[in-house]
């Protein structure tokens, strides 16, 4: 009887592995360098040398094992299809057949890396007990994974959560790996806060620790908790563009307690689809990695949205945190959106209340368009 699984999550800079029970629960976990050169030709053998030496290890068998899971950085489609992984250098590749034959005919099923978490968390995380919800996986690049009525939202070709190749920036010189320009993954990815940061140093000559040393996502933000003011921009210009491509009101936590570059976010987010960022938590998944998933919904759900109650002209909060609300329905009128809000711009909050921090029970709703 088959009493384990392994999951594989491939990324550009490491390949994390889990060994699991069939109930889901972590037995162990490590992780091995991705070695992208000529193409990524490497990485699917030292992902199976590497299953294959822990099964020994531990004095598993195949018959032991009922299958391995693997995400890759990339569009995969239903029978296992990467098409193109950037950061690898992969293209049209069948994930499942090959790394099943390099396992001797183990049973192996492939998914998008951030579609897959968003499984993980809605099975074992934090999206147990509900079936809609959204991951955004930040690393090495940008990915997102959407599950609409306990499905995944995979498109035609697998791109259907690609959140990362968004296009947020419309002055970029400099491509993207997937060939275009001003890509979400380009800004808000380790190595887009690498890039942003180098761009920062190059551009003016205020002092930073960033010039004593390597520059990284790690080392930015290290510098941030110092105080560092160049790197305090930077985490700004980072927060401005995450806020931009995730198009939701507040998302202060992906930066895990950095308030300057939750300030930023709070600054760049968009009432894209026009829901209350308060419905997401985000927690770190490992280092240098971010995973972000719903709250319990205090009202609809992402396929099926519904305002709240009519939003007075001073504005509403929900508890003691100053929400800012707008509503998705009714007609654009000339003084702007239709709906409980009645078309206004923007409503002043009410006393004591400041977007972002603590605001009194009792205090009134905070209206913006």
């Amino acid at each position: 009887m088959a009493n384990y699984v392994f999951g594989v999550d491939v990324g550009g800079t490491t390949v994390k592995l889990g060994l699991f029970d069939i109930d889901g629960n972590l037995q162990d976990k490590w992780e091995i360098p991705t070695r992208t050169e000529n193409g990524g030709v490497n990485i699917l053998p030292d992902v199976a040398a590497s299953v294959q030496a822990r099964m020994e290890e531990k004095g598993i068998t195949k018959d032991d094992v009922a299958g391995v899971g693997i995400g890759a950085p990339g569009p995969v489609d239903g029978r296992g299809i990467i098409h193109k992984a950037v950061n690898l250098g992969w293209s049209e590749m069948n994930l499942k057949k090959e790394l099943s034959e390099l396992l001797g005919g183990m049973q192996v099923e492939g998914g998008n890396d951030a579609n897959v978490a968003a499984l993980g968390e809605m099975w074992k995380g934090g999206g147990q007990g509900h079936k809609d919800l959204v991951a955004v996986t930040l690393g090495t690049g940008v990915g997102g994974g959407i599950i609409i009525n306990g499905k995944v939202v995979t498109g035609c070709n697998g791109s259907g959560g690609e959140i990362g190749h968004i296009h947020v920036e419309d002055n970029e010189t400099e491509v993207c790996g997937c060939g275009n320009l001003g890509c979400l993954e380009e800004y808000a990815s380790a190595t887009g806060i690498t890039r942003l940061a180098n761009r920062k140093l190059k551009a003016c000559d205020k002092d930073s620790v960033l010039r004593q040393g390597e520059v990284s996502a790690k080392t930015v933000f290290d510098a941030v908790k110092a105080g560092d003011e160049l790197a305090i921009e930077v985490a700004k210009q980072f927060g401005e563009y995450l806020g931009k491509g995730l198009g939701v009101r507040r998302a202060g936590d992906l930066t895990q307690g950095l308030l300057v570059a939750q300030d930023a976010l709070e600054l760049g987010l968009i009432h894209v689809f026009h829901i209350r960022a308060s419905c997401f938590v985000v927690s770190p998944v490992y280092e240098g990695k971010t995973k972000m998933f719903p709250r319990p919904f205090r009202w609809g759900n992402v396929s099926h949205i519904s305002p709240p109650a009519p939003c007075p002209p001073s504005g509403r909060t929900r508890g003691a945190e100053c929400i800012a609300h707008s509503p998705a329905s009714g007609p654009r009128t000339p003084s702007g959106r239709g709906g409980p809000c009645g078309g206004r711009s923007r409503c002043s909050p009410p006393a004591g209340c400041t977007p972002g921090a603590g605001a009194p029970p009792s205090a009134g709703p905070c209206c913006r368009r």
